[in-house]
């Protein structure tokens, strides 16, 4: 696997003053859509293009009301979702209250194999 990158140049973000840098910036080709995954699912196996969807629609909308429920979805090798959240300070804890949250995020670690995969990248200039 090769991971295409081009340079784009850059100011230092807390010092407007500091010279500009270069710095790599990967190179996205496109989009796939889970259409397409399916329909390329659908050609290795014996189901049906709807029929993958189907169950990759019901496969995110478990992983999202698990989730919700405050569950770490694990999904072996590939990796894991949990959520985090992004708050404003108090001085006591009594004194927080849920309108400090600003936002949420949802947040995804990279398993084994999937990391080992990008890892291993090779990298090329466009």
């Amino acid at each position: 696997m090769t991971l295409k990158f081009k340079t784009v140049q850059r100011k230092h973000p807390g010092n407007s003053n500091a010279p500009v840098k270069y710095y790599a910036q990967a190179v996205s080709r496109g989009k796939v859509t889970m259409v397409t995954l399916a329909e390329r699912l659908s050609q290795d196996s014996a189901y049906s293009t709807q029929d993958i969807l189907f169950l990759l629609k019901g496969f995110l909308s478990n992983i999202t009301g698990e989730l919700a429920n405050g569950n770490i979805v694990k999904l072996g090798d590939f990796g894991s979702f949990n959520i985090t959240l992004s708050s404003e300070g108090t001085n006591a804890p009594e004194q927080f209250t849920k309108s400090h949250i600003m936002k949420n995020y949802i947040r995804f670690r990279p398993g084994r194999l999937l990391q080992n995969k990008i890892d291993n990248a090779g990298y090329k200039s466009e």
